[in-house]
């Protein structure tokens, strides 16, 4: 099952990865919680939440960083032309940033669980820094996969109910990610 999630390294400078995190904690306007469930929270900002944004030149970026990789992942995960859409989306990118020693988590879930969301097809996101703790993990029967809190790395792996994964909590300061769906058109 793990054979469709796929980790990419230093896909993103230092530098940049730097300037992603000064911006967020810059932005304090267009913060906000988001509740996790369970009792877990993280802070985060939708890069695309207004036409005057900030964030333009950043998640574009983004986007042909990540489009670069889903060439590669297409063919480490041996996709055919039969399984990958013709034409497809990307959501606006989100950034997100869990604090250490606060409820800052994501208890396991899947990223697909209604009509709403039942459009995404792959979940990419970069780790924008390095933690000891804020691994994703996933939590399959018998099996298991962390991916390390590494700065500049891409995930990559499909959002449905077959890969259930949790975001741990960061241990030595905050964790900072920057990720988005591709979906469904």
């Amino acid at each position: 099952m793990f054979n469709c999630a796929k980790i990419y390294t230093d896909v993103i400078s230092d530098s940049k990865c730097q300037k992603f995190i000064d911006r967020f904690e810059s932005d304090t306007e267009h913060q906000e919680v988001q509740d996790c469930g369970r009792g877990a929270t993280l802070t985060q900002i939708n890069l695309l939440h207004s036409p005057d944004t900030i964030w333009k030149d950043d998640v574009n970026f983004l986007v042909n960083v990540i489009m670069e990789h889903v060439e590669q992942y297409k063919k480490d995960c041996d996709v055919q032309p039969v399984q990958w859409p013709e034409n497809f989306g990307v959501e606006p990118p989100k950034m997100k940033r869990y604090m250490s020693d606060t409820t800052d988590e994501f208890p396991d879930h899947v990223d697909v669980l209604d009509y709403k969301t039942a459009k995404r097809f792959l979940i990419t996101f970069v780790y924008l820094n390095d933690n000891e703790g804020g691994r994703t993990k996933f939590l399959m029967k018998g099996d298991e996969l962390i991916s390390p809190c590494k700065r500049g790395s891409l995930i990559m792996f499909p959002p449905f109910w077959p890969w259930i994964h949790a975001a741990e909590k960061p241990i030595n300061g905050p964790k900072y990610i920057a990720g988005t769906y591709l979906h469904y058109v």
